[in-house]
């Protein structure tokens, strides 16, 4: 297989007197390919269906902790709903955050796919 390589040139002067010292330091350093996210597709199998079923809802669930954290769906302090505002906020921020993930959310989905498949 045919590797790239990135070469990198040091090039130092010394200067003592009147006599200057020229010193080139070369190195080469293996340029790696970016890894390769696989998108689901029809022909995979069940398993595959549900870990990325299962990747798709803990990107849901970390989308909602984030709007959480962001304050969305806090309370109004006036003419708020009170009480029952509190107590179904979480449903309101966990409807959102499926619906961001549905629209392509933060593309979290196949990464956490593909850390969820055995080695």
């Amino acid at each position: 297989m045919d590797t790239k390589c990135l070469l990198i040139v040091y090039r130092f002067m010394f200067k003592v007197e009147k006599t200057t010292l020229e010193l080139t330091y070369m190195t080469m350093i293996p340029v790696l390919p970016a890894p390769q996210l696989k998108m689901p597709t029809q022909s995979q199998s069940s398993t595959d269906t549900k870990m990325m079923d299962a990747a798709k809802k803990l990107e849901a669930t970390f989308l909602a902790e984030m709007l959480k954290s962001a304050g969305f769906g806090a309370s109004r302090q006036s003419f708020g709903g009170g009480i029952g505002e509190d107590q179904f906020s979480s449903f309101l921020r966990e409807a959102q955050a499926n619906e961001m993930v549905e629209a392509g959310g933060i593309r979290g989905g196949p990464a956490f796919s593909t850390s969820l498949q055995p080695c």
